[in-house]
């Protein structure tokens, strides 16, 4: 499995700076009113613009990726792997990031539920109970549980804590394929071999609502963000939605040629990616039927797609053995990562600085964005050893103090 981090792209030089979602140049007034550069940068610019007429005197935040403007010279820094997990014994079904420690479970085919240290690369515990191949684990919101569902029928529960089993749900469905915990923890939900999704009450291993309506297999589900919606996605080539917690059926998205391998919300809004093995992705609005957009880069099935936390971007994986970053306002990739063999799940660090990657039977990896530099200062710093930009990159590191604290990355310096 492995960890990507997002590239930053970066574009130097004059006095302007690419508009994200148009790739026009905007002035630096127009900036300031975005609140992507403060009015004391624009008046220091201003101030000394001749002294500083060879540097960049933009920086645009744009989730994990930095832009600024220069013709003819682009720097692109590769994502760095940090972090090669101990390798897993069988094939890897699925990956779920822990939502507030860097931790990360895996569900393999050897029965066990394999959970790392994202930090270190190292097995922390193998937990065992499953009677066969294990599909899917999903964290709780608070982070104090795990699921984790398989071909035995089963969904156990285990104290993510002290890694003891809680408690072991008898679904009587053929085999369970996904499993994703209510936004608020309220229940869980299980995508199953037999067509259906259910609602499951974890503490009376009851079932609050059956939802069918699929013709074949649901090979993934998603909550919305707020909890009242959930998104099937299935063998049958379509996506319903259902409104939670009644279970009511609402839209069905049909579009796609042959089935669906995954779906996601996008946070903070009502629109869903699905990823399909007729080699496309799809973004689908909960309010209408039709596709907003279709992403036909990948030449093989999509096994996977997940947005990042701040909903700018999306990851995908495919049977092409690439993972593509996709910028949402732009409608198009821009980054591809080359991998050995064919990823089958990822998971974003909960903050977005970290991308897991499991192949069918490779370890799995961890990568770091930016090339590894976690703060301004560390990039500023390696960039400005360039002997093609040392006077560009000073005026950078001397603009930085005046950026808004957004224009960098949410929650990063």
């Amino acid at each position: 499995m492995r960890l990507w981090g997002v590239v930053a792209v970066c574009m130097v030089g004059r006095v302007s700076a690419m508009e994200p979602r148009t790739g026009r140049v905007a002035p630096l007034t127009k900036l300031v009113a975005k609140g992507l550069l403060s009015d004391k940068f624009l008046y220091e610019y201003r101030k000394n613009k001749e002294q500083y007429s060879q540097g960049a005197q933009e920086l645009i935040g744009d989730g994990c990726r930095i832009i600024a403007r220069e013709p003819e010279l682009w720097r692109l820094l590769p994502a760095t792997c940090i972090a090669t997990l101990s390798r897993q014994e069988s094939f890897v079904r699925s990956v779920a990031h822990h939502p507030k420690e860097n931790l990360l479970a895996s569900a393999t085919w050897d029965k066990t539920v394999n959970i790392y240290n994202t930090n270190t690369g190292e097995a922390v515990v193998s937990l065992a109970g499953h009677s066969k191949n294990i599909n899917a684990v999903a964290y709780h919101p608070e982070g104090h549980r795990l699921a984790s569902g398989g071909m035995d029928s089963t969904i156990k529960v285990w104290d993510a804590r002290v890694h003891k089993e809680i408690t072991t749900i008898q679904t009587r469905r053929l085999a369970v394929l996904s499993l994703a915990y209510h936004p608020q923890g309220r229940h869980l939900a299980s995508g199953n071999m037999d067509g259906t999704a259910e609602l499951w009450d974890v503490e009376t291993k009851k079932s609050v609502a059956t939802l069918t309506g699929h013709q074949n297999t649901v090979d993934s589900i998603a909550y919305c963000p707020d909890g009242y919606r959930l998104a099937s996605g299935s063998e049958d080539c379509t996506i319903r939605l259902w409104d939670i917690p009644t279970g009511k059926p609402g839209l069905i998205f049909t579009g796609h040629d042959l089935g669906i391998e995954s779906v996601t919300y996008r946070p903070g809004s009502n629109q869903v990616a699905s990823g399909s093995k007729d080699a496309t992705i799809k973004l689908w609005d909960a309010r209408q039927k039709d596709a907003v957009a279709t992403f036909n880069e990948h030449t093989e099935f999509v096994s996977a797609v997940i947005f990042h936390p701040s909903g700018d971007f999306l990851a995908s994986c495919s049977g092409d053995s690439t993972v593509k970053l996709w910028d949402m306002r732009m409608g198009k990739s821009f980054a591809t990562y080359v991998q050995k063999k064919f990823i089958v799940s990822m998971a974003f660090h909960p903050d977005g600085s970290r991308l897991a990657a499991a192949p069918w039977d490779d370890p799995i990896t961890i990568w770091s964005p930016l090339g590894g530099m976690n703060t301004t200062d560390e990039l500023f710093n390696a960039l400005s050893k360039d002997k093609n930009a040392p006077t560009l990159f000073d005026a950078l590191k001397h603009y930085a103090q005046w950026l808004n604290p957004l224009s960098w990355r949410p929650g990063k310096q």
